[in-house]
């Protein structure tokens, strides 16, 4: 059976010129298979800097099962699967996959295939703009320029208020 090993998972593409193949029973392809759109991450290698980058398994290679320093990831919402792979292949999530890793391990995560693998990341919601962050932000932005020019106008009538009169004006007066 062909199988996807670290060396072939990069940020956000899977090497597919050199596959090795891996001889399984029945049970053992249903529990390592992977569909496409599965991402899979990098658990594991020796160097802090690749950990945790990935890439989304397509439909190239069917069957297709995955090397167990490999990290799958099935998400029930596409969209998700397109963030998470974003944060991770950026320099942020690529800082918090190393805060995870466990250096005398030769930097691997903790993450098992029998346990909860947690990352600090909020995939966004469709249906709760407000919620956003982006859209906070945006928010705040409006209220900060129209407060400015607000600030603006009171400062020109200060200007205005407080500066000696014009002589050519005065003398009309």
């Amino acid at each position: 059976m062909p199988y996807l090993r670290v060396a072939n998972v990069q940020r956000d593409v899977l090497r597919l010129d050199e596959i090795e193949r891996f001889e399984l029973t029945m049970e053992e392809l249903e529990r390592w298979r992977l569909v496409a759109c599965d991402l899979l991450i990098v658990e594991g290698n020796g160097s802090a800097v690749e950990i945790g980058r990935c890439a989304v398994k397509t439909g190239a290679i069917d069957p297709c099962v995955y090397q167990n320093h490999l990290i799958r990831v099935r998400c029930f919402r596409q969209e998700c699967i397109a963030f998470i792979k974003l944060f991770l292949n950026a320099p942020c999530g690529a800082e918090e996959m190393r805060r995870l890793a466990i250096p005398p391990a030769g930097y691997t995560t903790s993450a098992s295939e029998d346990s909860e693998f947690r990352c600090a990341y909020a995939c966004p919601r469709r249906t709760v703009p407000h919620r956003h962050p982006g859209h906070r932000l945006r928010r705040l932005c409006a209220e900060l320029r129209q407060r400015m020019a607000e600030g603006g106008r009171v400062q020109a009538r200060l200007a205005e208020a407080v500066s000696p009169p014009n002589p050519a004006q005065a003398a009309l007066e």
